[in-house]
């Protein structure tokens, strides 16, 4: 630096020697000459303050550079981009500066990524929310899918146990319809998937049973009513699935036959209401109306021959009063 500035002094004064010598008088010589120093003196005086300023930028430079160094990068950068374009270590600030902002980023993305495990202690969700802001160009974001990957299957599990728990609860309330609809939110990754999957099949199973159970107990409640057509109606409506189907056939039958034996009762009692009135033919007429099988059959057909032998005593009787009577005609018709 020293060297160029001689050899712009010797060329300046080169220069101003031969202008001088164009000057036909003393006076214009002076004066040259005056002109002549005083530009060199302003011309000396700007080298002078380039070269400080060029120092402080180095010095600057420098000073970037050491915190660099340091490892003090954000420091570092603010210092370089402080280096205005007139300054001969813009370019290589710029390159630089180029050079730490990779260094910088990843440093964020540490802080960034450190943060986010801190808090996976206390707030998973934050944790989750915080890790996903590490970019893909990330030294760290393949350790960070990895902690994506299984926080968001902890929070999976754990709204799954909450799922469950409540399901749980609302089919021991015999809210099973609910408890089902809860119980299906389990996702099927979750670690209790396949026990909520079973559950919910107990659960229907326990479903359709109770809708069998409240069918069949609907039945017997017509029984117990005496309202046996209806009884029948509903025992009818039983599906073959049903566990109570077998039972309901049974109790089908039941009914049916008490329904014949009570319209056998009926024929009895009208069949006995004949007999007391002495129509004994009507009455032994509707005692044969009454079926084989049934409660009354026996009965019926007891009283049927107790009433055929009544209507022949019946009847030999009147035939005997009709053979005494003709006796008696035969005695009053005998002349003396």
């Amino acid at each position: 630096m020293k060297y160029k500035i001689l050899i712009v002094l010797l060329v300046f004064s080169s220069s101003c020697v031969s202008r001088i010598n164009k000057y036909s008088n003393d006076d214009d010589i002076n004066q040259a000459k005056e002109r002549e120093v005083n530009s060199y003196k302003n011309l000396k005086r700007q080298q002078e303050d380039q070269a400080k300023t060029n120092s402080y930028y180095k010095q600057q430079y420098d000073q970037a550079y050491e915190l660099s160094k340091n490892g003090r990068i954000t420091d570092s950068i603010d210092k370089m981009e402080e280096i205005p374009k007139e300054s001969p270590f813009y370019e290589k600030s710029l390159e630089k500066i180029e050079e730490l902002k990779p260094i910088i980023k990843n440093e964020k993305d540490e802080m960034q990524y450190n943060r986010a495990y801190n808090l996976s202690t206390q707030d998973l969700n934050k944790a989750l929310y915080e890790m996903k802001k590490i970019s893909k160009t990330s030294n760290f974001y393949s350790s960070a899918l990895i902690n994506i990957d299984e926080w968001t299957q902890k929070i999976e599990d754990g709204e799954n146990s909450q799922i469950y728990e409540r399901a749980y609860n609302m089919a021991k309330s015999n809210d099973i319809t609910s408890a089902i609809l809860e119980m299906q939110k389990i996702t099927s990754n979750s670690y209790n998937y396949k026990e909520s999957r079973a559950k919910i099949s107990e659960w229907k199973l326990m479903s359709v049973n109770k809708l069998f159970k409240s069918e069949y107990e609907k039945a017997i409640s017509y029984i117990n009513k005496n309202d046996l057509y209806t009884a029948i109606e509903e025992l009818r409506n039983i599906s073959p699935k049903s566990p109570y189907f077998s039972l309901s056939k049974v109790k089908l039958s039941e009914l049916k036959t008490q329904i014949i034996n009570k319209r056998e009762i009926i024929k009895f009692n009208q069949a006995y209401k004949y007999a007391n009135d002495n129509d004994l033919e009507k009455a032994i007429q509707k005692m044969k109306e009454i079926r084989p099988k049934t409660s009354q059959y026996n009965n019926a057909q007891k009283k049927i021959k107790e009433w055929n032998l009544l209507i022949d005593k019946k009847l030999k009787d009147q035939k005997q009063k009709e053979m005494q009577k003709e006796k008696e005609r035969a005695v009053i018709d005998i002349p003396f």
